[in-house]
């Protein structure tokens, strides 16, 4: 189903191809005549367990990212 995601918008627009649970299949971006999106060319269902969606822990250790860890 096709959805307008920007409407009332007269220079630039977008337009989304969705299922019906909401997942995009085709994303249309346009914007004074150039345009850009994305398109699914492949797509599995399958049960995800918890551990797959979690980003690796160095990625949330603050200490990689610059920030000073004080122990008190």
């Amino acid at each position: 189903m096709w959805f307008d995601v920007m409407p009332k918008v007269s220079d630039g627009g977008r337009t989304q191809c969705v299922t019906t649970d909401d997942i995009p299949l085709k994303d249309v971006q346009t914007s004074r005549g150039s345009g850009e999106g994305f398109e699914i060319v492949s797509l599995k269902r399958r049960p995800v367990e918890m551990r797959e969606l979690m980003p690796p822990k160095e990625y949330l250790d603050p200490a990689k990212w610059g920030f000073p860890i004080s122990e008190k």
